[in-house]
């Protein structure tokens, strides 16, 4: 069935990779990714929509179209604050959640994080836990949630130590098997895949897809 997608974080690694796979898509028409500042692509299909993602009037009217696609991440290093990290993090996924049931979006797709979950120490794994449940609750017919590992790929910012991690990752991934098998590294073109994959079933209710299942959705 032919869709119209609403991608948040398109700037991103997964973001990126993600708008260029569904502007080749034939299902997906339109490609509407909501922005702070304009993207460098350009494709017939895509408009890029600069939102003040802080004015709650101009965002819900920005999220207009069939499926929601949320890649939105940031890092400590440039939120500074747990504050400041949850405003991005939390609050524009979930915001998005409940326009997008105001504006009639029948479907959202969730990056989180391989372990997120409410009762983790961690804070970010808690907090990736909290938008999940909060995007689940908020209405929507189709919530599709996937939690990757790393995220291996080349990105347009510096990140120091995820460098490292990507360097040595592969190499480290090749003893995790069995249950283990799904903190292995998974490249960002093979997430942005699968999703686009999943987007086009439509499948109704909540469905939450570990790396390793991710990795198998996302093949080449």
């Amino acid at each position: 069935m032919p869709f119209t997608a609403i991608v948040l974080g398109g700037s991103g690694l997964t973001g990126h990779q993600l708008l260029l796979q569904l502007c080749d898509t034939a299902a997906c028409t339109h490609v509407r990714a909501l922005v702070r500042k304009p993207l460098g692509p350009q494709h017939p299909k895509l408009e890029t929509v600069v939102v003040d993602f802080n004015n709650d009037a101009a965002f819900r009217q920005a999220i207009q179209g069939d499926v929601i696609f949320c890649c939105i991440g940031t890092t400590m290093a440039k939120a500074k604050t747990q504050a400041v990290y949850r405003s991005i993090d939390f609050d524009i996924p979930v915001k998005a959640a409940r326009f997008g049931v105001a504006n009639g979006v029948h479907q959202y797709l969730l990056i989180s994080s391989i372990g997120a979950g409410i009762g983790r120490a961690s804070f970010y794994q808690r907090l990736k836990g909290e938008v999940e449940r909060a995007v689940q609750d908020a209405g929507l017919a189709s919530v599709q949630v996937f939690r990757p590992s790393l995220i291996m790929g080349q990105r347009g910012e510096r990140r120091v130590m995820e460098k490292i991690f990507q360097a040595v990752w592969p190499v480290v991934s090749l003893f995790f098997w069995g249950r283990a098998r799904k903190y292995r590294g998974i490249k960002a073109s093979t997430i942005a895949r699968a999703m686009v994959r999943v987007a086009q079933k439509a499948a109704p209710g909540i469905h939450v897809y570990e790396s390793d299942a991710i990795e198998k959705l996302g093949k080449a």
